[in-house]
């Protein structure tokens, strides 16, 4: 079943689709627009049956939404509702209002609940707006968030149940109790001995550039995938992105069979250079446990 919103700007394509011998969604002629076919009078079914939204209200520099947040303790959910935003999104806006053009896409990988999505829904003019999140329980939030906002910003954004990677393969995704932002593609990455893992829930892989298409001009890219940065870029094919901003975490790296020095090398073999947040060019990287960088 595929599922389509208005206008398709926010879409939604269930697993089934992926069945192997079934007809892939078909690209309209307008580059990413497609047939809507879906009313989106529910979110997105999320495997615990009981769960339910604790709203609260998101800020951006020019407005402020109600926000479905996940019900038990969660670090990004808690800090949404103590401080109304998650301060790694602030960045994103900066980096939109000096690259970002009207037209040209933003897209997030790994969109979490969507706190990051608020922020740019909130905070700039992106029409185009592009998440992919494959775990059910945080795609639960991101739809029952995007359906309460007026039509005109919802249609802003497209939303992908899917994870991204080098292949298209049937996996499953890991979340960590109490960190649901945490969750990894194909085993479980804690990020302290203690951490707990909830049960694993299939999932779809998809390759970027079979989803994305090649007449889509992304402007920037935000990927925080737990250590899958480098399966999703070796999916990216041909397709270029003008910046990216990036987790670098390399014991969550390491466990996905990759490093540091390999993301760095993945953006150097894409002709891009790598900067701290700071604007300070990186030859390799540096040494410290978890930073941001941008790729331009």
């Amino acid at each position: 079943m595929v599922l389509y919103s208005n206008r398709i700007t926010w879409l939604l394509v269930l697993s089934s689709i992926f069945e192997e011998g079934q007809a892939q969604p078909q690209a309209h002629p307008n580059h990413h627009r497609h047939q809507p076919t879906w009313n989106g009078l529910a979110p997105y079914p999320s495997n615990n049956p009981s769960q339910e939204c604790r709203w609260t209200t998101i800020y951006g520099t020019a407005g402020s939404a109600e926000m479905c947040v996940h019900s038990q303790s969660d670090v990004v959910s808690d800090s949404i509702v103590k401080w109304g935003k998650w301060d790694d999104c602030d960045v994103l806006s900066e980096l939109w209002s000096k690259n970002g053009k009207e037209g040209t896409a933003y897209v997030e990988i790994g969109g979490n609940i969507g706190a990051c999505v608020m922020h740019m829904l909130l905070s700039t003019s992106a029409s185009d707006i592009r998440v992919f999140e494959p775990n059910p329980a945080n795609l639960f939030c991101l739809t029952s968030t995007l359906l309460k906002l007026p039509s005109a910003m919802r249609l802003r954004v497209t939303l992908y149940p899917v994870a991204l990677g080098q292949y298209q393969v049937r996996s499953a995704i890991y979340a960590q109790k109490g960190n649901m932002g945490n969750s990894a593609v194909g085993q479980f990455i804690p990020d302290q001995a203690s951490s707990k893992a909830l049960d694993a829930v299939p999932i779809q892989v998809k390759r970027y550039d079979d989803v994305i298409s090649p007449q889509t001009e992304v402007s920037l890219m935000k990927i925080d995938a737990q250590g899958y940065e480098c399966n999703i870029l070796r999916g990216f094919g041909p397709r270029k992105v003008k910046v990216i901003k990036s987790e670098i975490a390399n014991h969550w790296l390491l466990s996905q069979n990759c490093s540091d020095a390999g993301l760095f090398e993945q953006f150097h073999a894409r002709n891009m250079k790598v900067y701290n947040e700071n604007g300070v060019l990186l030859d390799k990287p540096i040494k410290m446990a978890i930073y941001d960088i941008v790729a331009v």
